[in-house]
């Protein structure tokens, strides 16, 4: 477009190519309708904007602003974009570099907007501040897709490679990276795309296993075409990685083994431990009863031999009973006798009672502590020791 101004008496002269020559009438109408309507589209408002402009009218460019700020989209942009480079018009280059700053995460890398953009544009979207820290790794992807696709001068491929940020590559960008730049033949002449291409096969390296697991066909469909001595690397590293993890695996298998074998031999020993204190337990609990019941034994013997001995005295005194007819003083001894002969019969139960309870109890501890140990019952079924004073008697009348 091309305006010029001719001012002669009293009149101006403005020459419009045939665009805006036929948006023309509709500003007539803007200016002399009352309530200024105006009908802007897509279509007419870069030229009704480059009107407003040349003939000053504010409120017909402030009115067109306002449409195209609220229309413009990525998938519109670049008609204002090319209508701003046929008007000159900076204001929608810069509103439509900072929408494309906003949106870059949508724009993919294989999106036509990238063949479309021209260096300057894409300058001019790359250093904008609207451009968020967590989009920066997906920028350097855009920029080294769009050096693939375009040759660039020295200057704008200097302002473009500020902006490439190395640290910041996560794995899946690096895949995307190396398939860049792995067709980008002169990557390894530029130093930045250099370090750009180091660094993802570092990153592909770090995360291997991931990679391998998620984007196992991605991350493959990229080794035929990656330079030899890059390829190399990447697998002596890889190479490398597994030799290690397998000298751990075995160091782990090893310690595992070790300390299995020294918890068995700990168990071991703690069990010949319990064991043998068990053992000794039902010992000194063997001893302590054949004690207890050898010296039952002998009191049991020597009450025996006292009812014995009562036994043929109380035979004696029932054979020499007098007469009916005899005196009553003889009555009275033999008397005394019977009564004398029950006397040993509960000095034996006073005496018996309480070893045969210990006899019990301690062979009751033998039973509990023998099965641990191995040892035979010792309680002899023809040593039993009676209940009660009444099975007493039975044994001592029967002998």
């Amino acid at each position: 477009s091309k305006d010029t101004d001719m001012t002669g008496r009293g009149k101006t002269t403005i020459e419009l190519d045939h665009q805006a020559a036929v948006t023309f009438p509709q500003v007539l109408d803007f200016i002399y309708s009352p309530d200024h309507k105006l009908n802007v589209t897509q279509e007419n408002a870069i030229v009704l904007r480059f009107l407003a402009r040349v003939l000053g009218i504010s409120l017909l460019s402030k009115h067109v602003l306002e449409f195209i700020q609220n229309d413009v989209s990525l998938t519109n942009v670049m008609n204002y974009i090319e209508g701003a480079y046929s008007f000159e018009d900076e204001r929608i280059h810069v509103l439509a570099a900072k929408l494309c700053a906003r949106e870059i995460q949508s724009i993919d890398m294989d999106s036509p907007l990238l063949e479309q953009f021209k260096p300057d544009f894409f300058a001019q979207i790359v250093a904008s501040s609207e451009i968020k820290e967590e989009s920066k790794c997906h920028l350097t992807i855009l920029i080294a897709k769009y050096f693939s696709l375009h040759k660039l001068d020295e200057a704008i491929l200097g302002e473009l490679l500020k902006h490439v940020e190395v640290p910041r590559i996560d794995q899946l960008s690096a895949l995307k990276l190396l398939k860049i730049l792995s067709g980008f033949k002169k990557a390894q002449e530029i130093e930045t795309f250099d370090k750009l291409q180091r660094r993802c096969a570092n990153i592909l390296t770090e995360n291997w296993f991931d990679l391998r697991e998620n984007h196992r066909e991605e991350m493959f469909s990229i080794f035929p075409f990656l330079h030899p001595r890059l390829l190399t690397g990447i697998f002596d590293v890889i190479d490398h990685q597994y030799m290690v993890q397998h000298y751990e695996s075995m160091s782990l298998q090893s310690r595992l083994v070790k300390r299995y074998r020294a918890q068995i031999t700990e168990a071991h020993h703690l069990r010949e431990r319990e064991v043998s204190i068990l053992r000794k337990e039902l010992e000194d609990r063997t001893s302590e009863m054949l004690a207890i019941q050898q010296s039952l034994e002998e009191k049991l013997g020597r009450v025996n031999d006292s009812l014995n001995r009562r036994t043929v005295r109380s035979s004696a005194a029932f054979g020499s009973c007098p007469a009916p007819n005899a005196p009553k003083s003889e009555m009275k001894i033999v008397g005394r006798s019977r009564r004398e002969s029950k006397i040993p019969r509960y000095r034996m139960a006073s005496l018996f009672s309480d070893d045969a309870k210990r006899l019990r109890e301690t062979e009751e501890n033998i039973a509990s502590v023998t099965p641990f140990c191995g040892y035979p019952s010792i309680r002899k079924e023809s040593q039993q020791v009676p209940e009660d004073m009444s099975e007493a008697d039975t044994i001592a009348e029967s002998k």
